[in-house]
């Protein structure tokens, strides 16, 4: 008796990439709420501070008159010379107080006991008065020119404007958000992860470090030949109760870079994970 026939092939092992899908929404990295710490008149907008503006990290943004923040800086000064003035009197006449109780102390019959520097006989509490009255003024001087420089506002980074409330003229008070703006160095997106899939992900599965993250491939759910490269460089900081999941951080470094189709916030994306093989 004969067996039946079979076929066979000769296997080998091969090394695979696992590769986990998950999908999430583009948000910025850094987002800026433009805000003035002196009210003012608005005198000067930057052009570009309109929704959807891209703006350059220095930029002027927007500035309010500041004449009376001028005027105050030259009243500080004007004080400041005054009171430096009033402080070398007052030294100069504690010296001749000093020079002439040591000559009437050097030509009395009777041993006389030396005041205390800070005496009234030496001009002590005038000087400590001129002293503090010095100290005031440069204080005043400072905050002049510290409110001074804050009637401009520039850009702390290449960023993108999100919404704006601002027209020349417009009278601007303290506190209040004239304008958000959102970095365009980098984008994130968040992308949930079952938490069993984590042993996938190498190093990063166990240690969660920047260093470790794996590289990440975005699609756009929209258009699926636009993708942009990005890395996983953390998780949040929890599991989820529910789904068991881990919200894993992908960042593109240049969303918006010139010749590549931009990385929109608020775009719906498909990440493609590559895991360990």
């Amino acid at each position: 008796f004969k067996g039946p026939l079979v076929r066979y092939m000769a296997v080998a092992p091969k090394d695979l990439k696992v590769t986990i899908e998950a999908f999430g929404t583009v948000t910025p990295t850094e987002t800026l709420e433009v805000t003035m710490q002196v009210p003012g008149r608005v005198t000067e907008l930057s052009k570009n501070l309109v929704s959807g503006g891209f703006i350059e990290e220095g930029e002027l943004l927007l500035r309010v008159d500041a004449r009376d923040y001028e005027l105050a800086v030259e009243k500080a000064r004007a004080e400041v010379a005054k009171t430096t003035y009033e402080l070398s009197k007052a030294e100069e006449e504690r010296a001749l107080a000093i020079k002439e109780w040591e000559i009437m102390a050097s030509r009395s019959k009777m041993k006389m006991e030396r005041p205390s520097e800070d005496s009234l006989v030496f001009h002590g509490p005038q000087l400590n008065l001129a002293k503090a009255n010095l100290a005031s003024a440069e204080a005043k001087l400072a905050e002049a020119e510290l409110n001074l420089s804050r009637t401009w506002v520039v850009a702390p980074f290449n960023a993108r404007v999100l919404s704006e409330s601002l027209s020349l003229g417009q009278y601007v008070t303290v506190g209040k958000t004239l304008a958000t703006l959102y970095s365009t160095e980098a984008a994130e997106v968040v992308l949930p992860v079952l938490d069993s899939e984590m042993k996938w992900l190498g190093r990063f599965g166990a240690t969660h470090a920047a260093a470790d993250g794996p590289p990440v491939l975005l699609t756009s759910t929209s258009n699926d030949t636009i993708k942009w490269s990005g890395r996983i460089v953390r998780t949040e900081g929890m599991i989820d109760e529910k789904d068991r999941t881990v919200n894993l951080v992908a960042e593109v470094k240049k969303p918006y870079e010139a010749g590549k189709s931009p990385l929109v916030v608020g775009s719906f994306v498909k990440g493609e994970i590559l895991g360990k093989s």
